[in-house]
């Protein structure tokens, strides 16, 4: 019964036959551009949260009280701190939460630092929320007064992936 549905024309074969070539290489080439803009896209991210870490490093203090706060009035406008998507989360090498932005609120960007992270450079990944959002990290061991912090900053991948999304289904 197969054989009923294979054409008996040469000329119909190779035209089928070239069809599903030109179809697999443009769909390797469409996979392989997707996969290039994803990974761009991503190390752009990063860029920005390293030069975010670099502003909130200078925005950071210690009250009267020795809590750690992050000066908001830059700002020239009130609305204008609202328009910041980072996350933030500010702990001690020990892992103690010193500091966590409104935007993050409950939700972590992880556990107790890991041996190294943020030493002597950024240390960037991918990682996921505790309610399951995809984010691209980037942390830093930075002193503050003496005091050692490790500053992790991070930015929803959901864009990135919704603009991936949108290609691949164009």
């Amino acid at each position: 019964m197969i054989r009923n549905l294979r054409p008996k024309h040469i000329g119909t074969r190779l035209i089928l036959w070239y069809v599903f070539v030109l179809a697999t290489v443009l769909a390797v080439t469409w996979s392989f551009t997707v996969f290039f803009l994803f990974l761009q896209l991503r190390d752009q991210l990063t860029h920005y949260a390293v030069q975010e870490i670099e502003n909130v490093e200078g925005l950071l203090y210690f009250d009267a009280a020795g809590n750690l706060e992050l000066r908001e009035d830059y700002h020239k406008h009130p609305d204008s701190k609202r328009l910041l998507e980072r996350l933030l989360e500010i702990r001690s090498p020990e892992g103690g939460v010193l500091y966590r932005n409104e935007r993050l609120g409950r939700r972590s960007l992880g556990e107790n630092p890991v041996l190294g992270e943020g030493e002597d450079q950024f240390s960037p990944r991918s990682t996921r929320l505790d309610d399951g959002t995809p984010v691209r990290m980037v942390s830093r061991r930075w002193p503050l007064n003496g005091r050692p912090l490790v500053i992790r900053l991070a930015f929803s991948e959901e864009p990135i992936l919704a603009r991936i999304k949108e290609l691949a289904l164009a």
